[in-house]
């Protein structure tokens, strides 16, 4: 029997699903693993056209990941984890795919896809990836909890503030 730290990070991680049928969609996911079962909460999608914009801002993130941890002398536990067992090196995401994902990325995507469904235009929304993905993490911290706690009112004072 196994005992698990109910109180550790890890038992907490986040995956991106990439769909495509009639439309094509992404969602975020937030897991949970529990006394008793596993909790899966959707905290972010994005539809249509918007989530082509948000796969290459995946893209780019995870480019920009990969780069890091090569410069890094410390090493992470996980870069992208498809099946949950193994370790990944992914070159461009694909659609009908899930994808686990750091908590910083994870965070990148919750604040970009919450943003990115508030707007219109689409050379805004490129301007506004390209401000998210040059934030810190200690940034995009804060504006992903201001996000989920005041909603329309933290997309409103970011987009007042950068764009």
């Amino acid at each position: 029997m196994e005992i698990k730290n109910y109180l550790s990070k890890e038992r907490i991680h986040y995956t991106v699903t990439l769909k495509e049928g009639k439309g094509k969609s992404i969602q975020l996911w937030e897991h949970i693993d529990g006394m008793n079962r596993h909790y899966k909460n959707q905290i972010g999608s994005v539809f249509t056209w918007r989530a082509e914009i948000i796969r290459l801002f995946l893209d780019k993130l995870v480019t920009k990941y990969q780069q890091d941890v090569k410069i890094t002398v410390l090493k992470r536990q996980m870069i992208l984890d498809t099946d949950g067992s193994g370790i990944i090196h992914l070159d461009k995401s694909q659609w009908n795919s899930d994808y686990r994902l750091p908590e910083e990325m994870a965070m990148k995507m919750l604040f970009a896809i919450k943003l990115v469904s508030s707007m219109e235009q689409r050379p805004r929304i490129e301007e506004a990836l390209e401000i998210i993905n040059s934030l810190t993490d200690e940034e995009i911290s804060f504006w992903a909890w201001k996000v989920l706690s005041l909603k329309n009112a933290a997309l409103n004072a970011f987009k007042a503030m950068y764009l």
